[in-house]
């Protein structure tokens, strides 16, 4: 590989596995992960400093303790043969075998998984790979930064994850896409929730700052029965889908993102942030008249006590006061 491309090295598959059993768990710890792993913290943390490297066997047994799909496995060990190699024929030939293992993953085509998606944190991750369609496009992170107007290194840092994901694979120093077209599910995950979050952040921005003629903005409030949203949505999905295959009828040169959002506006959301509300509101309520009644027991309590004081010790009262 040349160096304007970004390398994925075996310990990001590592540090990403510890990452999420961390999420899953806030007791979790590189400790706990040596453990897992069978292997001493402190040789644990150098491979994942990069100061010590992992033999194919020593790989081998630490993929046995992890439950990884077939394809992670393969890019695993792959990653590990490419990191050993020292001639440049042998390194060649385990990086054309890299990208194989990359490039013939299609169990994915179309529909990104849950755990895909959860990877994919940033609105250009999915930008960028449309950005491979773009006939001047350049596999360079300061190219791919100044066409959408991010850092190099977050470019450099999205690559990384796309090609981990396999979303991306390099096919003669260039990034080449895994599949056609890909899709952003319909799952509760609050990544999912982010990627919308951070579009409708860039529409705002455009429908100020961009042309009428580059843009389209239309909106409709409208009554609609229950029963018939599921036929509407499904409506919806199609009519993007052949907006996508329309775009396709030319060499792309450009880069859009096309959104469609239904939600629903009647009192029946309305009263329920009213009932929220007037919940808070109580709840409110409540504490001040607790706080009022303790205020006037610990009053009462002293009031009781200074009677049964003598006429010195009222005075001692008065001053500390």
């Amino acid at each position: 590989m040349n160096n304007t491309e970004v390398q994925l090295h075996y310990t990001d598959l590592l540090l990403d596995e510890l990452q999420k059993r961390c999420k899953k768990n806030a007791k979790y710890s590189l400790r706990s992960f040596a453990r897992d792993l069978a292997i001493s913290p402190s040789f644990l943390s150098r491979v994942l400093r990069r100061e010590n490297s992992l033999t194919l066997k020593r790989a081998q047994a630490i993929a046995a303790k992890i439950v990884w799909s077939k394809f992670k496995l393969e890019l695993f060990f792959q990653l590990v043969q490419v990191h050993h190699c020292e001639s440049g024929q042998a390194k060649e030939f385990f990086e054309s075998q890299l990208n194989k293992v990359i490039k013939n993953k299609k169990s994915e085509a179309y529909s990104l998984s849950q755990n895909q998606q959860s990877l994919l944190i940033n609105w250009y991750d999915l930008a960028i790979v449309e950005l491979t369609l773009h006939p001047d496009f350049e596999s360079s992170p300061r190219w791919i930064g100044n066409r959408l107007s991010i850092l190099p290194n977050q470019a450099k840092e999205s690559i990384r994850r796309l090609l981990y994901l396999g979303v991306l694979f390099y096919e003669k120093a260039q990034l080449k896409r895994s599949h056609n077209r890909y899709w952003i599910g319909n799952y509760p995950s609050k990544s999912i929730q982010n990627f919308h979050h951070q579009h409708l952040s860039l529409a705002s921005h455009a429908l100020i700052k961009q042309n009428m003629n580059e843009r389209h903005f239309m909106g409709s409030s409208f009554p609609i029965h229950s029963s018939l949203l599921p036929e509407l949505m499904k409506r919806l999905g199609e009519f993007h889908e052949e907006s996508l295959n329309f775009a396709e009828k030319k060499k792309p040169n450009q880069i859009y993102h096309l959104a469609t959002q239904l939600y629903r506006l009647d009192k029946a959301e309305l009263k329920s942030i009213q009932n929220d509300q007037k919940k808070q509101t109580f709840q409110v309520r409540r504490r001040d008249l607790t706080d009022s009644i303790t205020k006037d027991v610990a009053l009462h309590k002293k009031n009781q006590i200074e009677k049964t004081l003598p006429v010195n010790h009222k005075q001692i009262l008065e001053f500390s006061k």
